[in-house]
């Protein structure tokens, strides 16, 4: 939505922060609202915002540019709108002299005020690497129901007719036993479809036989749903049922990992309290994949653990990976990390954060590079361009 100038959307993918990053020009404003609820005693956003913006302006007033050429008046008359009165969630505001960006976050950050030559992006950096949005399918042989959620809450989606709520309403059951042909959605790509053939056979084959075509087309409808925004998906269901749909699923972003048990009597709520439970497991192996991986280049001399060091390599396009640890950290060391973070992703590189393990070194941060540093003997690069 665009009111006035400013752009307002959704924060969903670390892929907007790369765009900001290219197209910021200093002075920048970073601002960050901590989460509202009307049903609590929170400060609404409207009169944070205003907060904010005084602090805005005492900061950049210290500035050589004085933030003359900020669209403040914008965001102040952003400020009064009377919807803030019932908005929820978080808000994260960039201001910069070419543009006004305004996310919509699903998880808390601390209120702060950054002013600087690039945007203060790395408190939104946890959430956006560990799967802000996400889907939950809730399977049984009698009722289907999808979730879409985030780190906050669940919300049903209205399923399309196009999806059968049970076996039954598949059509499995009204067909001749010994010659059920459907077609089905088995097919990576929306509208692929092809026939299903059921056989005889015993009467658990048959039975399974009917699910798996019952799954093949949630599945296909489920791809068709969400494969373009690549949402994790994760599944609730009996454990026959886990292995019999991910045996037929073609959907490329099936999570690993499952909520396990009958889905049927389980609240909205508690499947999405189970499915945050799996993306936290999934985390911690993925950050275990990725201590592997850098082993296996830190004997090639293929990483960095000093941060003036991987802030250089950033400037120079060096870094493959950038891996940053969640424990608080110091001012300074925290705006290097910000600059090497905003570095990486102005020149493609792929940026992680780490929750469960520690880092190489015990350090804040770490880099895995696509080229060797270019003092090899001291694997840094302390004689190339200077830190802010």
């Amino acid at each position: 939505m665009i009111v006035d100038g400013i752009i307002e959307e959704p924060l969903n993918s670390i892929g907007q922060l790369s765009e900001l990053a290219q197209m910021a020009t200093s002075p920048c404003l970073s601002i960050y609202l901590s989460a509202y609820s009307p049903e609590n005693d929170s400060i609404p956003f409207g009169v944070q915002l205003q907060s904010a913006l005084q602090r805005a302006t005492e900061k950049l007033g210290s500035t050589p540019a004085g933030g003359e050429d900020l669209p403040l008046e914008q965001l102040r008359q952003f400020a009064k709108e009377r919807r803030w009165e019932k908005e929820r969630g978080g808000l994260t505001i960039f201001c910069a002299r070419n543009l006004i960006r305004v996310f919509r976050t699903s998880h808390v950050v601390s209120e702060s005020v950054h002013v600087g030559n690039d945007f203060h992006i790395t408190p939104l950096l946890s959430a956006l690497t560990k799967h802000p949005q996400f889907v939950i399918l809730a399977l049984s042989e009698n009722h289907v129901r999808l979730l879409r959620c985030s780190n906050l809450e669940a919300v049903e989606v209205d399923l399309p007719a196009s999806i059968p709520r049970s076996v039954k309403q598949a059509g499995a059951f009204d067909k001749p036993d010994h010659d059920l042909e459907n077609r089905s959605a088995a097919g990576s790509a929306p509208g692929s479809r092809r026939r299903i053939h059921f056989g005889t056979g015993t009467a658990e084959e048959k039975t399974e036989e009917y699910i798996s075509y019952f799954f093949r087309i949630i599945d296909h409808e489920v791809t068709r749903l969400y494969r373009r925004e690549k949402l994790p998906l994760i599944l609730a269901a009996v454990e026959r049922e886990l292995a019999l749909y991910k045996k037929v699923s073609c959907y490329p972003h099936l999570l690993r990992g499952s909520i396990q048990g009958s889905p049927e009597r389980v609240s909205n709520s508690q499947l999405h309290l189970s499915a945050l439970k799996v993306l936290d497991d999934e985390a911690a192996a993925e950050e275990a994949d990725l201590l592997s991986q850098i082993a296996e280049k830190q004997s090639s001399g293929l990483t960095l653990t000093d941060v003036p060091s991987m802030l250089t390599a950033a400037r120079l396009g060096h870094i493959h990976l950038l891996l940053l640890g969640e424990q608080k950290k110091a001012s300074d060391e925290e705006e290097l990390l910000n600059l090497t973070t905003i570095e990486t992703l102005r020149h493609d590189g792929h940026v992680a954060t780490f929750a469960h393990h520690q880092l190489p070194s015990g350090g804040s941060a770490a880099a895995i590079l696509r080229y060797k540093p270019l003092d090899v003997t001291t694997n840094s690069y302390q004689d190339t361009s200077s830190t802010p």
